[in-house]
């Protein structure tokens, strides 16, 4: 069965670089949320390494594109929002977000992205809010601070 190829892949990876690789049900959630963006089975950890590594640098090129004046002041509400979330489900965090950007009239691809920046440091990966989900509520608070914080322009 693929799946268990690729998770076992990634549990290998895991304990290569001494990380806890014995939860089989988080291991197998992260496989799903990555899988279709696999090529290569060796590609598993260059998908899957932000769910457990936050980000060292940040894409120069999402930066220019996208890190407006007014990025650092909304990601900057977005964490105080996402760590006052009661709910840290992918769905409910999507429509927090997006009301947040439609109350605000910021750029949702702006936003969006620049989040994707902060939690794995480029424009890759799966679905920002499934990776806020599984890396839990104070890692991703924790991450926009330290992008909004790491940033300049």
């Amino acid at each position: 069965h693929y799946q268990d190829q690729i998770v076992a892949k990634l549990e290998e990876e895991l304990k290569a670089k001494g990380y806890d690789y014995s939860d089989r049900v988080k291991n197998d959630k992260i496989i799903s949320l990555i899988k279709e963006r696999l090529v290569l089975l060796n590609d598993v950890w260059l998908q899957s390494s932000y769910f457990f590594e936050a980000p060292t640098s940040y894409d120069a090129a999402v930066i220019k594109k996208r890190w407006k004046p007014e990025v650092p002041v909304a990601l900057n509400e977005i964490a105080t929002l996402l760590q006052n979330a009661e709910d840290f489900s992918s769905a409910i965090l999507q429509d927090l977000i997006k009301d947040f950007i439609g109350a605000k009239q910021l750029n949702p691809a702006e936003i969006f992205n620049c989040v994707r920046l902060c939690l794995v440091g480029g424009s890759f990966g799966a679905h920002i809010f499934d990776i806020a989900e599984m890396i839990g509520k104070e890692e991703t608070v924790a991450r926009i601070q330290k992008a909004v914080n790491s940033i300049t322009v």
